[in-house]
């Protein structure tokens, strides 16, 4: 029959007791520095996908030449991709859901969308560096008086843009005069309010 495997103890109570506390001690530093790490380890990764989500807007496009282009794009200049939650726009507060709608609600016009390039996709999801566009409305002889009134009202156009990070924390971004960025918890559905052009 084998004998039990016993511990070899210093046979002083005082140094046992201290090697053992000792023991535990440094496994409880160790855990500490482990789980410090962690957490560091993983803010660093999160702050390695933040996305930061601008607006372009603007009358030329110098990809297109010097012909007028009025036009307007989100653009993602974080380190992460964004997920486009909600897109509202209002001309002078008032909220809009198309461009249709704002050519009638600004100058009382009826646009001709076939003149302009649009995005009406409602889930856009923009990787690090690049843009996604909303319109594009180029200025043509047929066209140049809507497209006249259509940039007037433009600098009287604010969005309002909710977007989150690959791991859900959100950011809203409100254009015009109240220029703001802040975290929210999530982005809220917009409902009819919610612009598609």
């Amino acid at each position: 029959m084998p004998e039990p495997h016993t511990h070899h103890k210093s046979g002083h109570g005082h140094l046992d007791l201290i090697i053992a506390l000792s023991a535990i001690f440094i496994s409880a530093v160790s855990l500490a520095v482990a789980v410090h790490h962690g957490k560091t380890m993983e803010k660093l990764v999160a702050a390695n996908s933040i996305p930061h989500v601008t607006v372009e807007s603007g009358n030329i496009l110098p990809e297109l030449g010097t012909a007028p282009v009025s036009h307007a794009s989100l653009r993602n200049v974080g380190v992460g991709p964004a997920q486009i939650k909600s897109l509202t726009l209002r001309y002078k507060g008032k909220p809009v859901r198309s461009l249709q709608e704002l050519a009638k609600t600004c100058c009382n016009l009826d646009l001709d969308a076939a003149e302009m390039v649009v995005n009406q996709e409602r889930d856009r999801f923009i990787p690090a560096g690049e843009r996604s566009l909303i319109y594009r409305f180029p200025k043509t002889a047929r066209n140049a008086e809507i497209w006249d009134k259509m940039e007037q009202a433009r600098r009287d156009v604010d969005l309002d843009i909710c977007y989150c990070s690959v791991f859900d924390e959100c950011y809203r971004y409100v254009t015009g005069p109240t220029r703001s960025r802040s975290r929210v918890k999530q982005c809220e559905p917009q409902g009819d309010r919610e612009f598609i052009p």
